[in-house]
């Protein structure tokens, strides 16, 4: 069986387990909030409305007990049609606005339920019609800190479980039922597991994991076949935006899901692709330990950087594209789907991030250091991307320098050292010439004065010329428009266009 300990065994990948965290409960609302519940509160009295149940469930009990802010606010709705209730208020506050969508769904067994969305004081709020009682609710939650309920009727919390505050507290995440119960109705929570266990630092309860290695056949073919792209996406950011991903992506190898995470089938091929091998499995999960220590280690060596959610989960995206590069088709990979949608970057940005990665390197391994090449691979790769190609392009050749057959538990600093400062030279360059801008550099002439001073010129040379300013621009520190036109006279001469 796999244990906890097991799992925190590789002391690059555990953490300490943090003191009983601080509850604020009662929770502290806000002004907003209060003004929200109020409201509520006033329309079932105008309406005479009895027997109406209201309670906030989801992360925003959880994150207000930990003094955290939360902005999604999910209630469940009992003794009304939550539409009913949603136009009640639209016509109070809205003044008959469009301000409420109601949508069906339905749930794992097929049983439909209303949901009624409505913006109330800038704040979007779901309203989920609830059939059954609330303990049954809380039962078919994930784990015992998510489901804490919000009595917004009566101002308190409700732990209905009798174990969601304390494990909170305590920092154990607990599943509210068995896994066999939870495998239908939510066959990724596993993730949420893991990204739970990586952001807070919380123990996963033995008997949870027990539970999931006894199924884990049933995860597996959930992860692969039946869970959606786009859930497991979500889930994947959350955790490559998280303090330590290094940690689910260790979990998830050790118990034998990483590649059904991936949804690559380990029997993929065809003519232009290699075969998943456990050894390239084993070595994802070498680069996402290697590339958080990396990043951990040297990010004060950039100055200015902001490092968001956004970039961290670029960053170990990257690290994934670049280590599949030879197992997949893009369009199909969770790290594409991270990239393209949740970083709003165009379906082709995966094979130009490769594209980027592989002039880097190249450039790196000739060692061709002026002015002239560093400036216009910068153009090309552009500036805001040269941390993320650095810690990406570190990690990568650690782990294949390396060349290990087992996860790694421990780190050379002198060999990463050696490898970060390699590609850290080229960062150091580009200070030292003040090229930290030359991606955003214009010519000095552009195509259409250049069309204006040599009306004759054929449009197939114009961006040859301009290709040929921005060289000089680079090369040349106070480079004028003077000799900017005396290069084009001598690039027309030469060319004996006009």
């Amino acid at each position: 069986m796999i244990d906890f300990k097991t799992l925190q065994s590789n002391p690059l990948v555990s953490y300490t387990t943090l003191k009983p965290k601080s509850i604020a409960n009662p929770i502290n609302l806000s002004q907003k909030e209060t003004q929200i519940f109020d409201l509520f509160k006033e329309i079932i009295k105008e309406n005479n409305l009895e027997n109406i149940e209201l309670r906030v469930v989801g992360g925003w009990v959880r994150d207000h007990l930990l003094n955290a802010t939360c902005n999604d606010l999910d209630i469940t709705i009992k003794g009304i049609d939550p539409n009913i209730f949603a136009q009640l208020i639209n016509e109070k506050v809205n003044k008959n606005k469009n301000h409420i969508k109601i949508i069906p769904l339905k749930t794992s067994n097929g049983v439909e339920i209303n949901l009624a969305k409505i913006i109330i004081y800038d704040v979007m709020i779901d309203f989920v019609e609830l059939k059954e009682n609330a303990f049954q609710d809380s039962i078919r939650r994930d784990f015992t800190f998510n489901a804490l309920f919000y009595n917004i009727l009566e101002n308190k919390i409700e732990d209905l479980l009798k174990m969601g505050i304390s494990d909170l507290k305590n920092g154990l995440i607990r599943s509210c039922a068995t896994t066999i119960q939870k495998i239908d109705y939510d066959s990724f929570h596993i993730l949420r597991m893991l990204r739970f266990a990586s952001k807070y630092q919380y123990i996963i309860d033995d008997k949870y994991l027990n539970d999931i290695e006894q199924n884990k056949a049933l995860f597996q073919n959930n992860l692969l076949n039946k869970t959606s792209k786009e859930k497991i996406k979500k889930e994947m950011y959350l955790i490559f935006s998280g303090q330590n991903p290094s940690f689910a992506i260790y979990s998830l190898y050790k118990l034998d899901l990483l590649k059904y995470v991936l949804q690559i089938k380990s029997d993929y091929k065809n003519k232009n692709k290699n075969i998943l091998t456990e050894k390239d499995i084993l070595n994802c999960v070498n680069i996402f330990i290697v590339g958080k220590k990396i990043f951990d280690k040297y990010q004060a060596y950039f100055e200015a950087e902001n490092y968001n959610d956004n970039y961290k989960c670029a960053f170990y995206s990257i690290l994934l594209t670049i280590h599949l590069r030879n197992f997949t088709d893009f369009s199909t990979t969770v790290a594409n789907i991270i990239l393209s949608k949740t970083l709003k970057l165009d379906s082709k940005w995966p094979l130009k991030i490769i594209h980027f990665f592989d002039d880097f390197n190249n450039f790196i391994a000739k060692n061709e250091y002026n002015k002239l090449n560093v400036g216009l691979l910068l153009r090309k790769i552009l500036v805001r991307n040269i941390s993320t190609m650095i810690f990406v392009s570190a990690s990568y050749e650690y782990v294949m320098k390396i060349n290990s057959n087992n996860v790694l538990d421990n780190l050379d600093d002198i060999i990463l050292e050696k490898v970060f400062q390699k590609y850290y030279e080229f960062y150091k360059y580009m200070k030292k010439e003040n090229l930290e801008n030359v991606d955003e550099m214009k010519p000095i002439i552009d195509g259409k004065q250049l069309k204006k001073e040599y009306p004759g010129i054929p449009l197939k040379y114009i961006g040859e010329i301009i290709n040929l300013l921005i060289s000089k621009q680079i090369e040349i520190n106070n480079f004028s428009e003077e000799d900017a036109m005396n290069v084009i006279k001598s690039k027309i001469e030469e060319l004996k266009i006009i």
